[in-house]
């Protein structure tokens, strides 16, 4: 185009403004053949520890500082790149989160609609609510698959809140593999401290949601700062004691909160927090053992969902008396 024409058409001062197009052009040229060259000669040759930060060479697989064994780059980055998609990465916490959207999702699709609002008594018995009449019947597998049913849209929106802000915390502190046994002993103290109390006093006839297994997140929190974190542990510590103050005050005024199943979470949660603690000054020593653990509660949980695709027998019987 002839810029001048241009201009001066326009009554402008056209080889001034032809001038600046010229210049414009040119500097964009720049930077193109700049970006190009530098992309075809950019190699990325050193890369930061995982465990002690510390620069290394690009293609080792074995930290020379610390010794921590490395994931190859490869693999680092397709991890990245599914983390601009999954929240997080692929981490338990986000897992735990997708499992319990799966279950809502499919209680819609069996018991209906009204499942995603205000599921009804039977619908949350026969999807794997705890309930102790039955736990007592033998079904052990509700004290695992109740910590994956919610009553409703807001009840899981909370609970996948509160998951999403203090899960990842704590499994990057300690590994997937210890988050994951927490995880799962919180949800059973949790349920094991229903039971307890259905026994003594009763009036637990239902219960569902994960928010026994997120209290035994911020019980664990609460004792791991304290004990592992010095100075700055100690005043993290101090923010989980807050948390769980103003939750356990929010159950008590709030109907249809069972704070039983938190505190039986809780406890379990900050026993772990100490055990946890002690465990990892000790390096990977049993590092195996959590492992192991892990396995064995995923196991569990598997079976104990198809326990409740199954159904109950009992069911029937026992909502009669409810």
């Amino acid at each position: 185009m002839k810029w001048k024409e241009f201009f001066d058409s326009l009554g402008l001062n056209g080889t001034k403004w032809q001038w600046k197009i010229l210049k414009l052009q040119e500097r964009w040229e720049n930077f193109r053949t700049g970006a190009r060259e530098h992309s075809a000669n950019a190699v990325q040759q050193h890369r930061l520890c995982s465990k002690c930060g510390a620069l290394i060479d690009h293609n080792s697989n074995v930290c020379p500082f610390c010794g921590e064994a490395l994931e190859h780059w490869r693999k680092v980055q397709i991890k990245r790149a599914f983390g601009m998609i999954l929240p997080g990465g692929l981490t338990f916490s986000y897992t735990l989160i997708a499992i319990n959207i799966a279950v809502m999702a499919a209680m819609m699709l069996r018991f209906g609609g009204m499942s995603l609002l205000k599921p009804d008594m039977l619908s949350l018995a026969r999807a794997g609510a705890l309930m102790p009449a039955l736990v007592a019947h033998g079904e052990w597998w509700r004290m695992i698959t109740y910590a994956f049913i919610h009553g409703g849209i807001l009840h899981i929106l909370f609970n996948m809140s509160s998951l999403s802000q203090v899960g990842p915390i704590s499994e990057n502190e300690i590994g997937r593999a210890r988050f994951c046994v927490l995880y799962f002993l919180s949800a059973i103290g949790g349920a094991a401290a229903d039971i307890f109390w259905d026994h003594q006093f009763g009036s637990r006839p239902l219960v569902v949601g994960a928010s026994g297994a997120i209290f035994g997140l911020i019980g664990f929190g609460l004792t791991y700062n304290y004990f592992y974190g010095g100075p700055a542990g100690r005043a993290n510590s101090r923010i989980y004691l807050q948390w769980a103050i103003y939750a356990f005050a929010f159950g008590f005024f709030a109907w249809g909160i069972d704070n039983v199943c938190h505190a039986g979470g809780f406890i379990t949660g900050a026993i772990l927090g100490f055990v946890i603690e002690r465990d990892l000054r000790h390096g990977e020593k049993f590092g195996w053992l959590w492992r192991t653990l892990a396995t064995i509660f995923v196991i569990a949980a598997i079976v104990a969902f198809t326990f409740a695709v199954r159904g109950s027998v009992f069911i029937g019987q026992i909502m009669k008396f409810q």
